[in-house]
């Protein structure tokens, strides 16, 4: 949502779906490391986490300009 309203980038339609299904779960997987690694829980900080990467996704997946 924040990657329309701050960015004026046309994405790839069709990878869309796989950003969307990637970034939760590599959210859980950074959970799952944090619990095991630090013996601490991310709580409501995945959220931000699952934001992040799925705005790093849509900008990866960006159409670059061509001039």
């Amino acid at each position: 949502f924040a990657f329309g309203l701050f960015t004026k980038y046309k994405i790839k339609d069709k990878l869309v779906p796989v950003i969307a299904l990637a970034a939760p779960i590599m959210s859980y997987l950074l959970n799952i490391f944090c619990i095991k690694w630090f013996d601490f829980y991310l709580g409501y900080t995945l959220l931000l986490f699952n934001g992040i990467f799925t705005f790093a996704g849509l900008w990866l997946i960006r159409k670059r300009r061509t001039i």
